[in-house]
């Protein structure tokens, strides 16, 4: 059976860098947390492909369509965010077997929207990486063609995994 990975690259940097935080680890561990996460995945199964998606740096379409998306997050002002993201940068810029897809204007979940549905029509199925609730719509599964697609995450240390009804 081909099956893809999509991991949400936004989501892994964000439990990382809040566990790692709150350790006073932060600073020693990311790079190399980041590299652990993405071989762990890779472990898993020989997939057909797997991707890391990232939100782009700019302003996305939905923000410029609403200013007020995601207004209400806010970020631990007692995290160094530019040495995380320069971090995440540098990470991304050397994955190797992981095919990395970050464009302007475009959401890690626009692309993990993008890929499955590719990917289904083409009768394979996704394992997403991810813990965005709003990708769970397409957790779904199919005989025609055939294909699943499953979700999983981690929480406070528990693995969870969502299956199509």
């Amino acid at each position: 059976m081909l099956l893809n990975c999509i991991i949400d690259g936004n989501y892994i940097l964000s439990r990382l860098v809040f566990t790692l935080h709150k350790n006073n680890l932060l600073y020693e561990a990311l790079t190399q947390s980041l590299e652990n996460t993405i071989t762990n995945y890779k472990k898993l199964y020989p997939f057909a492909t797997m991707y890391l998606v990232s939100d782009s740096k700019e302003k996305s379409w939905r923000k410029k369509l609403n200013d007020n998306y995601k207004a209400t997050r806010k970020k631990d002002s007692d995290i160094d965010w530019s040495f995380v993201y320069k971090t995440y940068d540098d990470f991304k810029q050397n994955l190797k077997s992981v095919k990395l897809l970050e464009s302007p204007r475009i959401e890690g979940d626009d692309w993990i929207s993008f890929l499955t549905t590719k990917a289904n029509l083409e009768g394979r199925s996704t394992i997403i990486v991810s813990n965005d609730y709003d990708i769970k719509q397409i957790v779904n599964w199919s005989l025609n063609p055939l294909y699943i697609n499953i979700m999983t995450n981690e929480m406070y240390n528990k693995e969870k995994l969502f299956m199509p009804k």
